[in-house]
């Protein structure tokens, strides 16, 4: 989905609660960067997950080749259940190919969430499991907007005074929360 529509901040409300920290044996999360390879994917999880768990990292990590993260990534996944975020994700450069066999199935319940705005990284998952936000309607803009822009009023309502223009600012965020939240 288009940029700034809560698809991050919605992730990471589910990543950070109290029920994931239960359900998951093991988390990770990556914001991939426009540039990438699977081997610096793969390392970033590696210690995102070695550091989340405060265990050892392996001894050089940063030097390990392609083969040997994809062997210690697979092997401290093993039978456990994982959540892993890849987020803002801008193509597939690759990483599907090296990472999906390193990332399977191990029928523990675990699950890989990504978050992107490109359709075809996207539709990569299982189609019935993507999830693509749609701008806020109108009226749940404006009371996003009136609580963030007159929290210091009573009800947090928008003066009479400067409705007009409070809607004309709201014309031009189209219903994404985070502009309107800024």
């Amino acid at each position: 989905g288009m940029g700034g529509g809560g698809k991050t901040t919605l992730v990471n409300d589910v990543y950070r609660s109290q029920e994931a920290r239960r359900h998951f044996d093991r988390r990770a999360w990556v914001r991939v960067s426009q540039k990438y390879t699977a081997e610096d994917l793969m390392r970033r999880l590696i210690k995102d997950l070695y550091n989340e768990n405060r265990d050892i990292l392996p001894g050089n990590i940063d030097a390990m080749p392609c083969d040997s993260l994809a062997e210690v990534l697979h092997g401290y996944l093993q039978q456990k259940r994982y959540l892993i975020v890849l987020d803002d994700m801008w193509h597939i450069n690759g990483w599907f190919d090296e990472l999906s066999p390193v990332l399977v199935d191990n029928k523990c319940g675990s699950r890989i969430v990504i978050t992107t705005r490109n359709h075809d990284v996207a539709y990569l998952a299982v189609e019935s499991r993507v999830l693509e936000l749609q701008p806020l309607q109108e009226g749940d803009s404006w009371i996003l907007f009136c609580n963030k822009a007159f929290w210091k009023y009573k009800d947090r309502s928008c003066p009479s005074d400067l409705e007009y223009w409070a809607r004309k600012i709201l014309q031009r965020c189209h219903g994404l929360p985070l502009v309107l939240d800024l």
